[in-house]
């Protein structure tokens, strides 16, 4: 029984294959390697996204801050000017009164001052008896009626110029 020889070299069909085997490894690698580095270039676009965000929320929460504080200061200048506001009032009404006081002063008591007169009326009456007393013309204008005989004494003072008379009446 004869055997084949081997061949000392081998077919050029196993080197073709083992380079298209090569190839198709490289390739597998390549792949791999594209798909990683996309995967790479994806984390890195999610994070620059999420970095976004949040530059974007910062800056938003800032943008919120700056407007409460923009209002809260707004809030207190209003507080402010309605105080003050209030206090010039508070200020105006003070002075009007005073102001008042110091005619209502003048009227009653400075001006009257110089017009005070005295004017002492014996009455004799009866009963029920109607009598108009002609001596206070000017100053008093009533007609008085005294059921007895009295001692009226009259002190009035007032101003004509502001129509103000100021009456005490002393009976005895």
């Amino acid at each position: 029984m004869s055997y084949p020889i081997p061949s000392m070299t081998k077919p050029i069909s196993s080197y073709i294959i083992y380079i298209i085997y090569i190839i198709y490894i490289i390739y597998i690698i390549y792949i791999i390697y594209i798909i990683y580095i996309i995967y790479i270039i994806y984390i890195i676009y999610i994070i620059y996204i999420i970095y976004i965000i949040y530059i974007i929320y910062i800056i938003y929460i800032i943008y919120i801050i700056y407007i409460i504080y923009i209002i809260y200061i707004i809030y207190i200048i209003y507080i402010i000017y309605i105080i003050y506001i209030i206090y010039i009032i508070y200020i105006i009404y003070i002075i009007y009164i005073i102001y008042i006081i110091y005619i209502i002063y003048i009227i009653y008591i400075i001006l009257p001052i110089f017009s005070w007169k005295l004017h002492i009326t014996t009455i004799h009456c009866l009963n029920a008896k109607r009598i108009t007393n002609p001596s206070n013309i000017g100053f008093i204008h009533s007609d008085t009626i005294y059921s007895r005989c009295k001692l009226t004494i009259y002190l009035s003072s007032g101003s004509h110029i502001f129509g103000i008379v100021v009456i005490t009446m002393v009976s005895l």
